[in-house]
Order: C-alpha cells, then sequence, then structure tokens
C-alpha cells in the first residue's frame, strides 16, 4: 500500500472532538490577521457557542464526516464561516484544505 492511498484512508477517518478543535483553530491562524474586528467577534461568538455545546454536551448533529461521525452543528457554522473568510481572503492553503476535506461541507 502506498501513501497516497494510506493519505486517502486517513481523511475519512471519524475525528475526534479535540482534533476538530485543533482544526477549527488551526484553520482560523490564517485567518484572523486579515479579518475584520467585527469578523473576528463573529468568529469568537460561534467559537464560544461550540465551547460551551461540546462541554455541556448539547452538541447536536448537523452535516456529516465521511457519512461516518456528524460534525456537531455549531463546527459546520464555525467551518463555514472560516470557508468564506478564506475564499474572500483568498488562502490557498485553507482553499485546497476544503476541497480535500471537509465532504460534509461541499453540499453547503
Amino acid at each position: 500500500m502506498n501513501i497516497q492511498n494510506l493519505l486517502k484512508d486517513t481523511m475519512h477517518l471519524p475525528y475526534t472532538l479535540a482534533g476538530l478543535r485543533t482544526s477549527m483553530e488551526h484553520m482560523w491562524g490564517y485567518i484572523s490577521k486579515q479579518a475584520s474586528a467585527e469578523e473576528c467577534t463573529r468568529f469568537r461568538e460561534r467559537w464560544d457557542q461550540w465551547i460551551e455545546s461540546v462541554s455541556s454536551g448539547d452538541s447536536p448533529a448537523g452535516a456529516s464526516y465521511a457519512n461516518k461521525n456528524p460534525l456537531p452543528y455549531n463546527a459546520v457554522h464555525i467551518l463555514t464561516f472560516i470557508k468564506g473568510l478564506s475564499d474572500i481572503y483568498q488562502v490557498a492553503y485553507l482553499s485546497r484544505t476544503f476541497e480535500a476535506g471537509f465532504d460534509a461541507l461541499r453540499n453547503l
């Protein structure tokens, strides 16, 4: 089995909430320095809502990730927001990331 096949298989493994959190923080890092104060506030509001829902165990399912593990609705909301800003600010790395992964976001 070659490395490309292993990487493709890995992309479809279920995520963990800690891994999802780390991924979203990483992606936000590419946007945060370019984002306006209003955009930063909107991100922070979404982020706080997601953290609260995860902490309380009240994380309703939204779109699915590779049809295995549902992404919490608030996470979809954050990822959609980041994707929109990455399109506005033309962040090539994030554009490629959204094209290659997050199957659930392709239909939003």
